[in-house]
């Protein structure tokens, strides 16, 4: 069983990470510590999530980013700029950790540094794998009409989002699902945490099954405007009833 882990996740992004690495901090079954790094939030970024939300979502988070933004993590906590210099690795390395799990984090291990780090990396993309590589998986998932949303726990390789997958977790999509809701189901959920820890816990039985998926499909980025509006007037999705 995996008993010590590191976590290198965002600390910008304060409403969808936390709940998760106080989920892990508060387990008894693993020594955890966290990396925090910058990078996550963009203007760019900030701009394409607003058009993809709903007023009510829009003042959800308002409302909780000026009454609710707090997280006391129950572990040792540690900030490092970017997780390709020395800094970084030879942080990793020193502390000799089982794993070294990948959580909201944006920025991307470059080969060099996958060499280097002494321990095994994962990561864990909101997103069904390898269909939807890349940012918002939520919205590519609703705009193509998917059944089902989720989360894959995979190793991290050079090639974004290619590594072989080790488990995955299914959602369900409903009628009235947003992107927003979506997100909310993958990083909010008790379901989704349990799911997300058992695999960290078990990930030395679960890597006997990983395997490499047929992979023709592309790396998805910004979506277009036209597809946003396209979602917002479907009926059920970004639009409030």
């Amino acid at each position: 069983m995996i008993k010590k882990i590191c976590i290198v996740s965002t600390s910008e992004e304060n409403f969808l990470t936390p709940p998760f690495l106080l989920y892990c901090a508060k387990s008894k079954k693993i020594d955890i510590e966290i990396v925090f790094i910058p990078g996550f939030l963009s203007l760019k970024r900030i701009f394409y999530s607003v058009l993809m939300l709903n007023l009510i979502e829009i003042f959800e988070i308002i409302y909780f980013k000026l009454f609710k933004n707090s997280a006391l993590y129950q572990c040792k906590t540690n900030y490092f700029k970017n997780i390709n210099k020395n800094e970084f690795l030879n942080f990793i390395n020193k502390k000799k950790f089982d794993l070294l799990v990948s959580y909201n984090c944006n920025q991307i291990f470059n080969e060099k540094t996958l060499k280097k780090i002494n321990c095994s990396i994962v990561n864990f993309h909101p997103g069904i794998l390898p269909k939807y590589k890349g940012l918002f998986p939520n919205f590519y998932s609703l705009l193509n009409n998917e059944n089902y949303i989720g989360i894959t726990f995979h190793e991290i390789e050079k090639k974004i989002d290619s590594g072989k997958i080790i488990k995955s977790f299914k959602i369900k999509i409903n009628n009235k699902d947003t992107v927003f809701k979506l997100y909310k189901k993958i990083f909010l959920d008790k379901k989704s945490h349990e799911f997300m820890l058992k695999s960290i816990l078990n990930y030395k039985k679960l890597i006997k099954y990983k395997f490499k998926a047929r992979d023709s499909y592309k790396y998805r980025g910004y979506p277009k405007l036209s597809d946003i509006i396209k979602l917002k007037l479907k009926k059920g999705h970004l639009l409030n009833k």
